[in-house]
């Protein structure tokens, strides 16, 4: 058995039940709390939370050189998720809807997280169906 560091441990054998799919139901969950400020605010800064933490939890593949265009498909995910965030807590800070875009960065968000896990579906049904040893 090789040695692994505690960061790729994780990332290589926690199961997508942990990381992954929190994220889509965080996501979802934000949409459906749309109505119930406090309710929104709180899945909003849980869906950031859990974002660093999937990226964290990823293989350092993503880095390595000849990975551009994977690399460049998490680019626009992650500048959608702080995007979300800092217009999020300028809603909640009380700035009028029409300065702040968080709408728009919701209906740009949704789907190309939908895309996002498409293009991951193979990686993600082997990360949540592998069984502990």
């Amino acid at each position: 058995m090789r040695p692994t560091s505690p960061r790729t441990s994780i990332g290589r054998n926690a199961p997508a039940l942990y990381f992954d799919l929190p994220v889509l139901v965080l996501l979802m969950a934000c949409w459906f709390t749309v109505s119930v400020a406090a309710a929104h605010l709180i899945t909003g800064l849980a869906l950031s939370a859990m974002i660093v933490i999937h990226l964290l939890t990823r293989p350092a593949r993503l880095l390595r050189p000849g990975k551009a265009v994977r690399l460049a498909a998490y680019v626009p995910l992650a500048l959608l998720a702080i995007g979300m965030t800092i217009t999020g807590l300028l809603r909640w800070a009380g700035v009028p809807p029409q300065q702040a875009w968080h709408a728009i960065l919701a209906y740009t968000l949704l789907p190309a997280a939908l895309v996002h896990a498409w293009l991951v579906r193979r990686a993600l049904l082997r990360r949540t169906t592998r069984r502990a040893r």
